[in-house]
């Protein structure tokens, strides 16, 4: 079985002033996506309709999700979670103030 469209709402969400898109970022997506207003049902419709009835448009979707994906990998991933939490450790220690040692006499 193969699938001719997945189509998920995506509600922006507003960071440091600039709108983003809550798991179906477009900046993961890139071309490789049709966009469509999550609150408009009619416009989701659409959307899936073209896919489905385009096969030049699924043609050109799945080229370029497969390009998209050659992007991204488990260790690529890894290996940039590991820099920040030692980017964040890092910076926690550097904030840290040093203990006084107390002297002890027993």
């Amino acid at each position: 079985m193969r699938v001719s469209a997945c189509a998920r709402r995506s509600y922006g969400l507003r960071t440091g002033g600039r709108l983003l898109e809550r798991f179906g970022c477009p900046e993961v997506a890139d071309a490789a996506a049709v966009f469509f207003d999550p609150y408009s049902t009619g416009d989701m419709a659409r959307a899936i309709t073209d896919l489905v009835l385009d096969q030049e448009l699924r043609a050109r979707m799945e080229r370029l999700g497969l390009r998209r994906a050659a992007h991204f990998s488990w260790r690529k991933t890894a290996e940039m979670m590991l820099e920040i939490y030692r980017e964040v450790a890092s910076r926690a220690q550097a904030r840290a103030r040093p203990l006084k040692s107390a002297n002890v006499t027993p």
